[in-house]
């Protein structure tokens, strides 16, 4: 990706689709239709991921305003993309839509979340009583993005720090120990923006994803693997991302 494009993307862009498993059609077609009539002046981005598990007839759609495919921004980063997959045994396609959205400081859009699959990278969720209509969606999803932005140059390069001694095997239990701790409270801190909806009971409407937390919770054998961490375009992986689930009514 050329750096006017990412440039592009991280001022215009709103969220990012990405989906775990195949998407029915009935769903598919009215995420499709509901997100392209409220997001006419902002970009959606989607993974290789959601477009893989969007109905074939219905990728079409996808080529047109306001969706545009979104992939990791720098070569480095699909390095990092398999060994992160490789450790922590969870698809390369799922570790890549986390690393774009970390890299271009978007949340991360998704049908529902699924809290076993996405277990080893969720540090908090978000439960609500009800699925989120379009108004508070479009609230929510803003919100979210605040979540990522506020935090990022901080966040971005402790999880660097972090990983890099994982690369080098220097990372203690009692390091990793504490970089969880203060991820874990630094998501539960945040989750006050979402007062409108919060609800102790309820499904899962946001989550916030660490894949740095996963790789020193794990404590993640990265020694052993052939990576090679390039100090600027490495920590724009490793913040803390949202992702926020869509399903329309």
């Amino acid at each position: 990706m050329r750096l006017a494009r990412l440039l592009y993307l991280v001022k215009n862009m709103r969220g990012v689709l990405h989906a775990h498993k195949p998407l029915a059609d009935e769903l598919a077609e009215r995420m499709i239709s509901a997100l392209r009539r409220s997001f006419r002046y902002r970009v959606l981005g989607y993974t290789r991921g959601f477009e893989e598990n969007m109905p074939a007839r219905l990728r079409e759609g996808l080529r047109r305003r306001p969706f545009t495919q979104v992939a990791l921004p720098h070569p480095s980063l699909q390095g990092l993309v398999e060994a992160y997959s490789q450790a922590l045994k969870l698809s390369a396609v799922d570790v890549e839509a986390l690393v774009i959205a970390s890299a271009t400081m978007t949340p991360l859009i998704v049908p529902e979340i699924d809290v076993d699959l996405l277990e080893p990278l969720v540090i908090k969720v978000v439960r609500a009583e009800k699925p989120l209509n379009m108004a508070s969606f479009k609230l929510h999803l803003r919100i979210a993005g605040y979540t990522i932005i506020d935090v990022y140059v901080e966040e971005a390069l402790k999880g660097y720090e972090v990983v890099e001694k994982l690369v080098r095997g220097t990372l203690s239990a009692e390091e990793a120990e504490e970089f969880v701790k203060h991820r874990v409270t630094l998501a539960e801190q945040d989750t006050r923006r979402y007062w409108r909806v919060s609800s102790a009971t309820g499904t899962p409407v946001i989550a916030y994803l660490d894949l740095a937390s996963a790789l020193a919770k794990s404590h993640a054998k990265l020694r052993g693997i052939n990576l090679r961490l390039d100090k600027d375009w490495a920590p724009l992986a490793l913040s803390v991302v949202t992702a926020i689930a869509f399903k329309p009514g």
